[in-house]
């Protein structure tokens, strides 16, 4: 450590305390005042005023690099400008809580008016979930939209629906479950 940097380590610190001789005497020479005066010694020109700066031709100008085009497939949707539309969707979205177009079924405004939100699980995610730890289930829950009761409906062939309602304080406990309620 001491050949790279230039500065003894703390055991070679140590052993020159031990024999009463000065350790700054064996720091590199770079690392001196005098070394420091040197690098600064020379004049630092300021930037002159606007007005004494040097005028480009179009000869002297720079021009941005040339765009490549880039290596793979190029991007679905293009970038639109801030002022352009969005692209129109190409279906309609039809909430499976109240069955209207426009909205799904976390932003349906009929079950936040109830306070009721759902989670909805495939048949594969249904065998999963019998499968799943007490806090792999339990961190579904509360990861989704906050703080819930729990009821269950469904069957092993169909998809299964999870109802989420809010109970404030309290503990909702559903088979091997156990979610807290914020």
């Amino acid at each position: 450590m001491w050949e790279n940097s230039g500065i003894p380590c703390k055991h070679a610190v140590a052993v020159f305390c031990f024999n009463r001789q000065f350790a700054h005497e064996s720091v590199d020479w770079y690392y001196s005042r005098e070394a420091l005066k040197l690098t600064y010694s020379g004049c630092i020109n300021p930037v002159p005023e606007e007005h004494l700066w040097h005028e480009f031709t179009e000869e002297e100008i720079i021009e941005p690099p040339k765009k490549h085009p880039k290596v793979g497939r190029p991007k679905k949707n293009r970038r639109r400008e801030p002022d352009e539309e969005p692209a129109r969707a190409k279906f309609s979205r039809r909430c499976t809580n109240c069955r209207s177009l426009g909205h799904n079924s976390r932003t349906c405004p009929k079950a936040a008016a109830k306070g009721v939100s759902a989670i909805y699980l495939s048949s594969k995610e249904h065998l999963k979930w019998y499968i799943q730890s007490k806090w792999a289930m339990s961190t579904r829950i509360s990861d989704s939209q906050g703080v819930f009761s729990v009821v269950g409906s469904g069957d092993v062939s169909g998809s299964l629906v999870i109802l989420l309602s809010c109970l404030h304080g309290q503990h909702a406990v559903w088979g091997l479950l156990l979610a807290k309620c914020y």
